[in-house]
């Protein structure tokens, strides 16, 4: 059971429609523009535009047609892995372990136990 995602955030407040769907991308498995328009209810023209700008920061991927019950076949999208990272820090009393993560949650690199001393100073 899908849910819908809105633009909107709480309080009325407008949320980034282009981190909305890196979001989704991030989250979900790659997608079409019509679902994507569905899934985040807004038109197929402005989700359009926005897959477009996306795709040509380098953010987004264009992975082929898929099969169609009818009419022409859609292109299906998805988030390119490698072009934005996450860095995750543990501090420790003695030490620290960084973990470095692409957009589709992949564990890309992690470094454990580096030599950090932890002192309650200013």
């Amino acid at each position: 059971m899908s849910r819908t995602i809105r633009l909107v955030g709480a309080g009325g407040k407008k949320s980034d429609p282009k981190k909305v769907i890196l979001g989704y991308f991030a989250n979900n498995e790659n997608t079409t523009i019509p679902d994507l328009s569905k899934e985040l209810d807004v038109s197929v023209p402005k989700i359009t535009s926005l897959v477009s700008e996306l795709f040509q920061e380098g953010l987004i991927k264009d992975y082929g047609k898929i099969e169609s019950t009818g009419g022409r076949k859609p292109n299906l999208y998805g988030i390119v892995p490698n072009s934005a990272f996450f860095i995750g820090v543990d501090v420790k009393q003695s030490h620290i372990n960084i973990g470095l993560s692409d957009l589709q949650k992949n564990l890309v690199r992690i470094a454990e136990k580096l030599p950090f001393k932890l002192d309650n100073t200013q």
